[in-house]
């Protein structure tokens, strides 16, 4: 996990290690960023970085819906005269992983805290996971 400063690889990213930065927030920017500087080794780690992460937590977005579905289709609803709510258990269960969804947000401030500081620094516990390199070179 290096520093870079003043190096060539900050020099080829015109908007510095703030661009480079922005570029975990969302997704769309990812590829505004890989196609701006896309002779930066250090913007394209970073772009593979964020796009992994999107990616994971895109996947777990969509585990979620599917884990939520299936319990408001197997667990009866809650009647209250005229209105109806779900089931406690599903209540609790999207309040968990609503909450676990958190860690998201933090690795992606964790990112565009490093990016911004110029660190060469990969994500924790999802840094080694870089499935996406494989469409980001």
């Amino acid at each position: 996990a290096g520093r870079v400063s003043g190096t060539p690889a900050t020099q080829a990213f015109s908007a510095s290690s703030v661009g480079t930065a922005m570029a975990g927030v969302p997704a769309k920017k990812i590829f505004i960023f890989l196609f701006a500087a896309k002779n930066s080794p250090y913007a394209r780690f970073h772009v593979r970085q964020g796009a992994t992460l999107f990616a994971l937590s895109l996947l777990y977005t969509i585990a979620q819906w599917i884990i939520i579905s299936i319990l408001n289709a197997a667990l009866p609803r809650v009647y209250y005269f005229f209105y109806s709510a779900p089931n406690p258990i599903v209540s609790v269960v999207s309040a968990i992983l609503g909450i676990c969804s958190l860690v998201f947000l933090v690795l992606m401030i964790i990112g565009i805290v490093n990016a911004a500081q110029g660190k060469y620094k990969e994500l924790p516990v999802i840094g080694k996971w870089n499935f996406v390199s494989r469409f980001i070179k």
